[in-house]
């Protein structure tokens, strides 16, 4: 599943769930530098926002959502995915789930 992550581009809430993905290997960018517009995302590939699972988290994917889709047009967005694999390590945030993640994948 992580996989997946890697094809698109991956939009995280900061520089820690940055940080825990990069780890995984997988490149992502932060709310932040999309919100000021100082990075704007591929929009060949599929957008997988990644936020934390609390109301914070939920009220910045409302306004990514938002904004890509107004102001950037042709996006596929995915929320689903970074969600699920969230529920799957149980994790509530993106930076929790390096280290379960890097079990799994060393017993593979």
């Amino acid at each position: 599943m992580l996989g997946f992550l890697a094809d698109g581009t991956v939009i995280v809430e900061g520089k820690h769930d940055k940080k825990a993905l990069g780890e995984l290997g997988i490149d992502s960018i932060t709310y932040t530098s999309v919100e000021k517009g100082n990075v704007v995302p591929d929009h060949r590939k599929t957008v997988y926002i990644a936020m934390d699972m609390d109301k914070g988290g939920e009220e910045k994917a409302t306004k990514l959502i938002s904004r890509l889709l107004s102001e950037y047009k042709g996006y596929a967005i995915n929320m689903d995915l970074p969600k699920s694999i969230l529920r799957m390590l149980n994790a509530k945030s993106v930076e929790q789930i390096c280290g379960p993640a890097k079990e799994i994948i060393e017993v593979v």
